[in-house]
């Protein structure tokens, strides 16, 4: 049997009748809508065109009045005859509102009072030479309006005068006062045009003053063809008139009109789009008008429901079926129509959707077998981690320890410098081991806090006695302070607090070249808990602000490129974070690029009930007058604290001109102090020159004097006593370590104190060549490990610290061979080996010096990248005296290439 579609018995029908309709009626209410908008859309921007512009006007002949008022009041008069006992600010502030700037303006051009937002400014302003103080000058009792000007805050403003003269009738000064243009522009601004429909003002000029876009301020308004540049030609002729225009951009019906009392006019806009609405008043018309199409398309709509009420019944039916999960019913409808097709195409996918749900079970199961398997594989791989740290950690401390043992067997010179070069690089490992080891532990949830009591002074001065020496290499100087009343034993997990602060600070000495690190610390009780407080502030580098979100993530580092300056694994502090979190506490850093960073840290502790620690006191230092000459203000008022405590009058000075003034003053007045406190490091005189001078000046009256040094600068005793010091200790100075000194000093016994002489040993029997060799290595333990290394050769040694400075060399010396680190800091090996090649080429000489890459990182500088760049060799770290000598008998040897320099 032939199917008959739908379209052919219904729709096609249909369609003809609903389209014919709907033609007519739009024709209809087309015309209609547009003759009565045009009218009254007309009437309206028109209107608004003149109340809006009146309501400009009244704003701007308020402000007109007002500064002539304020040119004419007697205010004004008294303080023009006598500017030294009057003052216009009062005046000024009342009128503040209307103008944010006021000024009086003298008869030679220059400000004398000056009121900016309802304050006296003394930033005044030399007007003579302006065109407002001209052309106010010549036009007396008339209030001058000037052209819009930047304003004072960077706003466009309007600027009132109005000249002010004296009893006589004389020019005497100006009244100036400045009003933002968007003051006097608001109603402009405010008015409602419609949805889309906007209020634009314009200068004689055609400059905007007033539109939506901010960013057209004072900006020239332009039309977009000939008709709508006619149209704004009218506008800035002051005329008044309505028109269809496109002026920048915005295509519409426009009413404009002068602004009076001003040189402005004033454009009302409303987009097109807008303007054919119909309003709500001709809905009525409309809706009558289609109502007899609606009836006619209702009947024909009954007509056709018979057609299709049926088989979308059973559709329905089914349809729902489906939706509650049932996908046993079938749709059943029997006709030669697209009905038909789509039952059957309904069933096809009732079936198809049983296959899919069946798929997606399978697949959910096989997803969740996945996800098993990863978490599994994710566990082994950090299992593994953690296995392979320990097992490397294991061995590494064994080589400390038997390091520690061999440093204390007696060893000299070369032997001993070695032993300390082992000694400090397998701490160094040790403690990126751990890092990974703790970090591994806490990624996979198996560290676990052990809870125990510490005592939080001898924690905070061990820490800065641990850096003192790293620190003092580079003129740094650490500084301990603990709160007096956090004296009290505390419980909480030391270790891992220790772990905290010793990443804390050992950051700060690694990022910090100058000035000092201060470890504050101390204990905060509150009703419901009590909080420990450690903040680690340094002098340093400093962090951007875009690094602080990351700096506490894992392998985060500030600084990532191959350039860096800085090394380290990235996961101290990620470890510092998930610790002090694990604790419940909380760790954060604030900083500012090239002032330094504040790291701090607050966690939940315990005291300890009974024990509680009291200020040590000592006998021997009751009433002691002392003298500290230090420069830090923080070590000064840390050890002011300590001496205070033990009933000690301290009195501190900051330079060793003041410290001799101080103790000879001293002396003819109140009596000589009993002991001097200097620090070795001074500005100007050194605390060893100060301890010679207070010997010589004051003879057998001299007081006892204690020398503070740092590791780094301690002097043979022998020589310190000969200069008048009795006796020295090391900083940073703990208060326990200072108190024994203090009170061995004041009884008399000996302070022991010196340091051990380094000689040299013979170097093995190795092949010498006599050949000028030039490091390029920023780490500096890497540099004296090569350094001792080659001269063991026999090598003349030049060090450079990185690739800059090794360009800079080699264009000023001779090499005979260059040991090239890729990764430094400034500038790479790699960049520095392209320039000396390039160098190369403009010598006269023909020999090529060659150069052999050291790295590390054999994954991403193999030998092939390192030939690409110009180096000649490569060799990998950590390298021996046979890797070295291989390399030396291979360049510097007598079958070694010499090549011509490209």
């Amino acid at each position: 049997m032939s199917r008959k579609s739908i379209k052919q018995k219904i729709l096609l029908p249909y369609c003809a009748i609903t389209l014919t309709v709907t033609i007519v009626l739009g024709v209809i209410s087309h015309q209609v809508l547009m003759t009565t908008v045009t009218d009254r859309q007309q009437e309206n921007l028109t209107l608004m065109a003149h109340t809006t512009g009146d309501e400009i006007a009244r704003l701007v002949t308020r402000r007109k009045e007002e500064i002539k008022a304020l040119a004419l009041s007697n205010a004004t008069e008294r303080y023009a005859h006598n500017y030294a006992f009057y003052s216009l600010s009062r005046l000024f502030a009342e009128k503040s509102h209307l103008f944010p700037l006021l000024s009086y303006v003298n008869d030679v051009g220059l400000e004398e009072e000056r009121m900016v937002a309802g304050r006296i400014s003394e930033n005044y302003q030399d007007l003579s030479g302006s065109w407002i103080f001209k052309t106010a000058q010549d036009r007396p009792n008339e209030t001058i309006v000037s052209a819009v000007t930047e304003g004072f805050y960077k706003e466009p403003v309007i600027n009132f005068l109005f000249r002010h003269e004296d009893f006589f009738g004389e020019f005497a000064g100006i009244i100036r006062g400045s009003s933002p243009l968007s003051d006097l522009t608001a109603p402009a601004r405010q008015a409602k045009v419609g949805e889309l429909g906007f209020v634009m003002v314009l200068d004689e000029r055609a400059q905007v003053l007033a539109y939506p876009d901010q960013n057209r301020i004072l900006k020239p308004a332009s039309g977009d063809d000939d008709e709508s540049r006619k149209l704004l030609s009218a506008v800035v002729a002051h005329s008044t008139g309505f028109g269809r225009a496109r002026i920048l951009g915005v295509d519409g019906y426009v009413a404009y009109a002068p602004v009076p009392e001003t040189n402005w006019s004033l454009l009302v806009t409303l987009p097109y789009d807008e303007f054919v609405e119909a309003p709500n008043e001709l809905r009525t018309t409309i809706v009558t008008i289609t109502l007899g199409a609606l009836l006619a398309l209702i009947a024909t709509g009954l007509f056709l429901s018979r057609v299709f009420t049926a088989p979308l019944s059973n559709l329905v039916s089914v349809t729902e079926a489906i939706a509650r999960g049932d996908f046993s019913k079938r749709a059943r409808v029997s006709s030669s129509d697209e009905f038909q097709v789509l039952a059957d195409a309904f069933n096809r996918m009732i079936d198809e959707r049983q296959l899919a749900e069946s798929t997606l079970r399978d697949a959910k199961e096989e997803a969740e077998e996945a996800k098993l398997v990863a978490e599994q594989a994710a566990q082994a791989k950090a299992d593994f981690l953690a296995k392979m740290s320990h097992e490397i950690r294991t061995p590494m401390n064994g080589v400390v320890a038997m390091t520690d043992y061999l440093l204390k067997t007696g060893l000299e010179g070369q032997q001993l410098e070695c032993a300390q070069m082992i000694k400090s690089s397998s701490d160094h490992l040790l403690r990126v081991v751990n890092d990974i080891l703790d970090f591994s532990r806490l990624d996979s949830g198996k560290i676990q806090l052990n809870s125990g009591t510490f005592d939080l002074r001898g924690l905070v001065e061990h820490t800065a006695a641990f850096f003192s020496n790293e620190a003092a290499g580079k003129g740094v100087e650490i500084v301990s302070v603990i709160d007096g009343d956090s004296l009290q034993t505390l419980r909480g997990d030391g270790r891992r607090l220790k772990q905290v602060l010793y990443n804390l600070v050992g950051n700060a000495v690694k990022f910090t070249h100058s000035g000092e690190i201060t470890i504050h610390a101390g204990v905060e009780r509150r009703k419901e808990n009590t909080e420990l407080h450690v903040s680690v502030d340094d002098t340093g580098i400093g962090l951007r602000e875009k690094d602080l979100n990351r700096i506490f993530d894992s392998f985060s580092q500030a600084d990532s490129s191959s350039t860096r300056e800085y090394g380290g694994t990235g996961l101290g502090l990620a470890i510092c974070k998930q610790l002090i979190e694990l604790m419940g506490g909380t760790i954060g850093v604030t900083s500012e690029l090239g002032k330094g960073s504040l790291f701090y840290f607050r966690c939940p502790v315990s005291i300890e009930s009974g024990e509680t620690h009291v200020p040590v006191k000592a006998s021997d230092l009751e009433n002691l007058r002392v003298l500290v000459v230090e420069d830090s203000l923080t070590v000064q008022a840390a050890l002011r604290d300590y001496m205070r405590s033990w009933g000690m009058q301290p009195m501190c000075v900051a330079s060793c001109n003041r410290a001799l003034n101080a103790v000879q003053n001293r002396e003819l007045s109140s009596g000589p102090f009993d002991l001097v406190v200097v620090d070795r490091t001074l500005p100007g005189m050194d605390g060893v020159e100060l301890a010679r001078q207070i010997c010589t000046r004051m003879g057998a009256r001299k007081p006892r004097i204690l020398l503070m040094l740092s590791d780094m600068l301690g002097a043979e005793p022998e020589d310190l006593h000969l200069l008048g010091v009795d006796a020295t200790i090391r900083k940073p100075v703990s208060q326990r370590g200072l108190r024994d000194v203090l009170c061995n000093m004041m009884s008399r016994a000996p302070v022991p104190s010196g340091q051990t002489k380094l000689k040299s040993v013979p170097a093995p029997d190795l092949p010498k060549y006599e050949a000028s060799v030039l490091v390029v290595e920023d780490n500096v333990m890497n540099q004296r490990v090569a350094r001792r290394m080659l001269e063991m050769f026999g090598c003349e040694v030049d060090v450079a610290e990185d690739g800059q400075v090794a360009v800079e060399k080699f264009r000023e010396s001779t090499f005979d061979l260059v040991l090239m680190d890729c990764h430094m800091p400034i500038m790479d090996g790699f960049e520095s080996t392209r320039l000396i090649r390039e160098h190369e080429t403009t010598m006269d000489s023909a020999k090529r010096v060659p150069i052999v890459a050291l790295t590390a990182s054999v994954l991403s500088d193999g030998e092939d990248h390192c030939k690409a760049v110009g180096m000649d060799g490569f060799l990998s770290k950590p390298y021996d005296v046979k890797d070295l000598r291989r390399a030396l008998e291979q360049w510097l040897g007598p079958d070694a290439e010499v090549s011509s320099a490209a």
